[in-house]
């Protein structure tokens, strides 16, 4: 999967994913109509490599020639934080999404 981390005017990143056929610039130049000022600080591929005690270890790689740009060393960190949020918010609505009627 490619990532791109932005760089918001304030100075906070976020970490966007995307698949094929989507290059890291044509994100980037969407990113940048969604938040205009942000410039693209990092870019590259995410992969999981491993799960140990619940916690998923990925790895980040490669190099965007659309943007010119790679990863950093704390690009994995940043997805991972992504990645547990995601999780932990699809695990926190399961309850509420049962409890719905059906339609």
């Amino acid at each position: 999967m490619k990532y791109v981390i932005i760089r918001k005017p304030g100075g906070a990143e976020l970490p966007f994913l995307c698949l094929p056929p989507v290059t890291h610039r044509e994100l980037s130049l969407m990113l940048a109509h969604a938040y205009p000022g942000c410039v693209p600080v990092a870019a590259g591929f995410v992969r999981l490599s491993t799960l140990a005690a619940d916690r998923p270890h990925l790895e980040t790689f490669g190099w965007s020639e659309s943007l010119n740009l790679g990863p950093r060393e704390a690009d994995a960190g940043l997805l991972g934080t992504l990645y547990r949020v995601t999780l932990d918010s699809a695990a926190f609505m399961q309850p509420a999404l049962r409890s719905q009627p059906a339609a």
